[in-house]
């Protein structure tokens, strides 16, 4: 009966070894995707360890029964806190990589039908034989597309075409009763709106047909072969929207936030750069207009224009972000912390109010000092202008200190230690090209070096003056014209900072 129950007692030790053994190989395993080698070397030479204790135990019978049963539990114990591990890296590690999803190579654009509300049309038919108004200056192959599938939709008479200079005599057109209905690029919107002359058209107006057409989105951007080595830039765009459709790769709405991140790898510093949104730029292919209105054109057309203004031969990446994102990202890091230069107050703050069912606005006040922000406050805080003793440059200053903020707490502590719930709040707040792969080189390049990081912020300066807009009708409109020794030395800290010099 005694060695029946060595035996047994034996056997249940080798097993409970050899679960923790197949534990700990998968553990080590699915970490050595994720830890820097030195860790690696670490687990390896920790676990090889207990093996050695645990498998003498484990394997030698003549052990005293009490040091056994001490193996036993200790095998099992280790085991299950191992077996949970394995289950939970999978998990957060697809978490992580559903943040950076694959950039898409094709998109569709929409050509809407707009016609005025008080018109009694419900059908596309209802336009048989009527006139709708075109633009003669951009979209014209779409446009002409357009005007295919809407008439192939009209059982009877063909729609009249007639050809205006730009959207603004187009929507006035419409409001005049000379055309019936426009055919007008979706994105186009948001800009007419910014019209004071046409601010109601989205209340005066509606769509009463889409046609959706399938475009090649192209992307100048260029990502770096080395992204631990080599020195990068990231152009951050924010939009005014509160909808995440806003920010996808194939949207296009104003930016009110443009910078340009630059990042050293090798030297651990960051340079932010802020652009005002209405600086003046040449749009490719188009002419010259304000930097916010470039998206509007697609997000290629938004990086080149940060090209041009900075003489840049390519920016690596770009990240995407709207009003929602912001206060997402800020509630689920659990508030960021900055260092605000003085007291101000600000009506820009939203937040969604749930049992009303809809984005509410808020006035907030902010001591001069350190403080933190919550999702509410840190949109007030990166929106707010018209409050502040420098305008917009006092507007660009907080969104780079905002930044510094959200850097800082992203490489906390507090940050890693919820690193679950952040990730599911994180699931599609923003759009991004940096691929997953090279966010977990960056991860585990800071993890090996717990380094220091020195972080930079510029703002380019400039002073307001009247010039002919593309997107406004070639009418004159108040843009921001950039310093040239204000640009000049944001070209020399970009420079510096690839060179590898430490900005002061």
């Amino acid at each position: 009966m005694v060695n029946k129950k060595k035996k047994v007692l034996n056997k249940t030790a080798r097993i409970s070894y050899l679960i923790f053994l197949l534990a700990s190989i998968i553990f080590i395993f699915l970490l050595n995707k994720i830890l820097p080698g030195k860790f690696i070397i670490l687990l390896i030479g920790l676990f090889s360890f207990l093996f050695v204790i645990f498998g003498f135990f484990a394997l030698f019978v003549k052990v005293k029964k009490k040091y056994k049963i001490i193996q036993i539990v200790s095998c099992l114990l280790l085991a299950i806190v191992l077996i949970l591990c394995d289950v939970a890296i999978p998990i957060y590690s697809g978490k992580l990589a559903r943040l950076f999803v694959k950039i898409p190579d094709e998109g569709q654009m929409n050509i809407n039908v707009y016609i005025l509300n008080d018109r009694n049309y419900s059908d596309i038919e209802d336009l048989a034989g009527k006139t709708v108004g075109i633009q003669s200056k951009v979209d014209i192959d779409y446009q002409n597309y357009a005007i295919k599938v809407v008439n192939k939709q009209i059982q009877n008479e063909d729609i009249n075409v007639a050809s205006y200079q730009d959207i603004y005599q187009l929507v006035e057109a419409l409001y005049n009763g000379e055309v019936e209905a426009i055919l007008l690029n979706q994105n186009y919107a948001s800009i007419i709106a910014d019209n004071k002359d046409f601010a109601d058209f989205n209340d005066k107006c509606k769509n009463l047909y889409t046609v959706v057409q399938k475009v090649q989105l192209l992307d100048s951007t260029t990502s770096v072969t080395d992204i631990v080595n080599e020195p990068f830039l990231i152009a951050v765009s924010g939009n005014d929207q509160w909808d995440y459709n806003s920010i996808n790769s194939n949207s296009s709405f104003r930016t009110d936030v443009n910078m340009l991140v630059g990042i050293n790898p090798k030297t651990k510093q960051a340079l932010i750069i802020t652009l005002p949104r209405d600086s003046y730029v040449y749009l490719d292919g188009m002419g010259y207009d304000k930097l916010t209105h470039a998206s509007i054109y697609g997000n290629n057309c938004w990086v080149n224009a940060i090209k041009n203004i900075l003489s840049l031969d390519e920016i690596n990446y770009y990240f995407k972000v709207n009003f929602q994102s912001v206060s997402a990202i800020v509630d689920a890091l659990g508030g960021v912390q900055v260092d605000n230069p003085y007291y101000f107050e600000s009506s820009y703050c939203l937040r969604y109010d749930e049992s009303l069912n809809k984005v509410v606005t808020e006035t907030k006040s902010y001591p001069q000092g350190i403080i933190t922000l919550d999702g509410s406050a840190a949109l007030g805080y990166v929106r707010e202008r018209y409050s502040l003793p420098d305008g917009d440059i006092g507007r660009n200053k907080h969104q780079a200190i905002f930044l510094k903020g959200c850097i800082d707490k992203l490489c906390s502590v507090s940050t890693i230690t919820n690193i679950s719930s952040i990730l599911n709040q994180l699931q599609g707040t923003f759009t991004t090209n940096i691929s997953f792969n090279d966010i977990l080189s960056l991860a585990q390049m800071q993890l090996d070096d717990m380094a220091d990081w020195n972080i930079k912020s510029y703002s380019i300066l400039g002073y307001g003056q009247d010039r002919q807009c593309f997107s406004l009708d070639e009418e004159y409109y108040s843009v921001e014209i950039l310093y040239d020794e204000s640009v000049d030395l944001a070209k020399q800290y970009i420079e510096s900072l690839f060179n590898g010099e430490i900005l002061q």
